[in-house]
């Protein structure tokens, strides 16, 4: 079983706020992940997400190779399986360009995280996105992005799923 739904998730990722494609109508624990900043001023991203690997409280750890272009301004939801989870690992396969408007202007931020780690749960973190290197802009533009997670649940309508 929770190979079936593992498989499934390396092929379900999705953009927060759509539909998993998921056939049952049980409720499904969901990875959601973003990225912002305290001002709340950023408009979008491009990074390619090489692959999650998620720690189980329980012990042991699974890795899902996912290999996506993402957008994490927008958020990205990724299926999980019905068990506690504890930490994840986000293995990045570019370099992380950033968009956003503060009272200067717009600006560019480009972060090369390689690799970023954070706690899930209760009182978990949110790791700051480093190196950083403002590219355009002001220089007041440089206050750092923070990785932000947490695990929801969701109920999955296939009539309302995403097209490919």
């Amino acid at each position: 079983m929770l190979n079936r739904i593992l498989a499934g998730a390396a092929l379900s990722l999705i953009p927060v706020g759509g539909v998993a494609l998921a056939q049952e109508e049980a409720p499904m624990p969901e990875l959601r992940v973003h990225v912002d900043r305290l001002a709340q001023d950023l408009l979008a991203s491009h990074v390619k997400l090489n692959r999650v690997r998620v720690r189980l409280c329980a012990g042991g750890s699974f890795t899902l190779d996912l290999n996506r272009e993402v957008d994490l301004v927008a958020g990205i939801s990724i299926p999980m399986p019905d068990v506690p989870l504890c930490a994840a690992m986000f293995e990045w396969g570019s370099e992380l360009s950033i968009v956003g408007h503060d009272g200067q202007g717009e600006f560019a931020l480009v972060a090369t995280p390689g690799v970023t780690r954070l706690k899930l749960g209760p009182g978990a973190g949110h790791p700051p996105l480093r190196p950083l290197e403002l590219v355009d802009g002001d220089p007041a533009s440089r206050s750092v992005p923070r990785l932000f997670a947490e695990v929801t649940r969701f109920h999955a309508d296939p009539d309302d799923a995403l097209e490919r």
